[in-house]
């Protein structure tokens, strides 16, 4: 997600509070079916610090319109298609899945339920080895593709190039060129610069949600194999260099089955296992996260019936703090994000209610 805004790197709640409005702001444009009066909502939603449930409340509607919008345009591309296999280098080894199927759409990367192959000549799968979760974090399905007014479909030129300006020396990527006059449709070389910097732009935030996800992971470790799936390994796609420019990096995790918040039975929950869920999301907080993406996608109960365990998934859009946070600026940054208020709305929303 694109902004005219630079300053992003600002720690100041309300600076971090005028970058996600600006985001949201940003988004609504790219986004035809939303009416422009939406624009000033957001506005007011998220016009005071003191209102971060409301902000939050329609930032998320925001992201999963666009989510929506971009699912219908998107076809899975057919290297994650069930039947293929994967190969990835996992701790410098060779590793390879047989994929089982794709969980789609695809937004941030691709992810695919996988069991390891233990002869890839023939692809015969190891019986005994457990299913796992992989994501793999390719640009090329990044969904801020297809999310705009104007697409900007992937290309190996494109990547090729983009690839080739990150090994030059001192390279810093800096997204406000995309925002110059677009080039005039019979200039070859002014379109094909401006590919391979959208190429370099949807390489950025791919790395970002990438680092992200594991940076959280990391924080979090003490809630691995309970409230959260244990993060087994991180590799990359091991695909040939003549197909692609960069070999996407891997997260592999264990495979929670089970069933959304979206989709089970509010019966079936007990108030000690939705007091344990919330209880794990107070904490990300204070391990150094902030979720910032809570929806009943992304939360999981397991096994389907009954369910005994509680699971959040999908850190890649969160905020991980590091040395430049002070106290201050952490905690402004976890009253704006709101997630332990966010969990409450959600479960309130299926009739489950939780004690502050």
């Amino acid at each position: 997600m694109q902004t005219y805004e630079t300053e992003v790197t600002a720690r100041s709640a309300n600076k971090v509070l005028y970058f996600k409005v600006a985001c949201a702001e940003v988004h609504l444009a790219r986004i035809q079916q939303v009416p422009p009066s939406l624009h000033l909502i957001v506005r007011r939603c998220a016009s005071s610090i003191w209102s971060p449930v409301l902000a939050r409340l329609t930032f998320v509607a925001l992201e999963q319109m666009a989510s929506e919008s971009a699912a219908d345009a998107a076809p899975v591309s057919e290297p994650f298609s069930a039947g293929t296999q994967l190969q990835l280098m996992v701790d410098g080894k060779p590793t390879h899945y047989l994929i089982k199927k794709p969980f789609l759409p695809f937004t941030k990367s691709a992810v695919v339920l996988a069991q390891p192959v233990s002869s890839p000549e023939d692809g015969t799968t190891d019986s005994d080895a457990s299913l796992v979760v992989v994501k793999i974090f390719d640009p090329r399905v990044l969904d801020d593709r297809t999310a705009a007014k104007t697409k900007h479909p992937w290309s190996l030129a494109a990547e090729q190039q983009a690839a080739q300006d990150r090994a030059v020396e001192d390279f810093e990527w800096d997204d406000s060129v995309l925002y110059e006059d677009e080039p005039d449709p019979s200039d070859a070389e002014g379109l094909a610069l401006r590919a391979a910097q959208w190429e370099q732009n949807f390489y950025a935030l791919t790395m970002q949600c990438f680092d992200t996800e594991r940076s959280a992971y990391e924080h979090l470790q003490e809630l691995q194999g309970t409230a959260m799936p244990r993060l087994l390994g991180v590799g990359r796609w091991d695909v040939a260099p003549t197909a692609r420019a960069i070999q996407p990096p891997t997260l592999i995790f264990e495979y929670v089955q089970g069933t959304s918040l979206r989709e089970v039975d509010p019966e079936l929950l007990n108030p000690t296992l939705c007091a344990s869920l919330v209880a794990a999301v107070d904490r990300f907080a204070i391990l150094g996260v902030c979720h910032t993406d809570l929806n009943e996608g992304n939360i999981l109960f397991s096994p389907p019936e009954p369910p005994q365990r509680a699971v959040v998934i999908d850190f890649g859009c969160a905020t991980v703090r590091d040395e430049d946070f002070t106290e201050e600026e952490w905690s402004q940054t976890v009253q704006f994000e709101a997630d332990s208020t966010w969990i409450r709305k959600i479960l309130e929303k299926r009739g489950i209610a939780v004690s502050a």
